[in-house]
């Protein structure tokens, strides 16, 4: 396993980083009014929306999914990030006319934003949302939807795996970890800027992150 190449330090810095970044829920149930897909490279998310859609524990007024080009789905697809995710949902089953595309988003606040607008506009209310992220990403994306969203009560959600396990369905698995250190950095970055939530960050997390900078897991850090 990929995981098992990494020197010692580095392997208990990138658990410990992993760790901090879920703070989702494994089993949601109930009814949410908007089940929010957040676009990215990972097609595990779309994979993990449609377990939600089809799950008959959960029901959703509405779902979109939100994600135009970002900076690595611009070198990876031709199409954009939500018709990518919508395209693999409905091979999985779940129904066409069941999905709304929000498909200008470039970055975590906008999947948050411009889906607020989208529905806005329509005479859509949420007040109960369920958002789908990378598992990495899950504090980030909350702390946004929060902060730019905060009349909705959010949970977020992501596929149910191990670190060693991710690491190892990923095409990429030395990108996947930039990018969770990338993260790290933004949401001490973003949270003192306004742009999310402020989120606690332990110094346990800032030695994690230095770790993962000092073994070269940099190419997504805020420069």
């Amino acid at each position: 396993m990929y995981i098992d190449t990494l020197p010692d330090p580095v392997r208990d810095a990138a658990q410990l980083l992993w760790d901090y970044h879920r703070v989702g829920i494994a089993h949601p149930v109930g009814q949410y009014d908007l089940l929010l897909v957040t676009g990215s490279h990972d097609l595990g998310v779309a994979d993990r929306a449609s377990e939600l859609v089809l799950n008959p524990e959960l029901s959703f007024r509405s779902v979109v999914i939100s994600g135009g080009v970002g900076h690595v789905t611009s070198h990876e697809f031709a199409q954009s990030e939500a018709s990518i995710f919508a395209a693999r949902m409905f091979t999985r089953g779940v129904p066409t006319d069941a999905v709304w595309l929000e498909e200008r988003a470039t970055n975590t606040a906008e999947n948050i934003t411009n889906t607020k607008a989208m529905l806005s506009e329509v005479g859509v209310r949420i007040g109960r949302g369920l958002l789908v992220t990378k598992p990495y990403m899950e504090r980030c994306m909350l702390a946004t939807a929060n902060k730019q969203w905060p009349e909705v009560s959010w949970d977020v959600t992501s596929v149910q795996v191990s670190l060693a396990d991710y690491l190892s369905i990923v095409t990429n698995p030395q990108r996947a970890l930039s990018i969770m250190v990338g993260d790290t950095q933004r949401i001490r970055v973003y949270g003192k800027a306004g742009y999310l939530t402020p989120q606690p960050m332990p110094k346990a997390v800032l030695d994690a992150t230095d770790t993962m900078l000092a073994a070269g897991f940099d190419q997504f850090v805020v420069t």
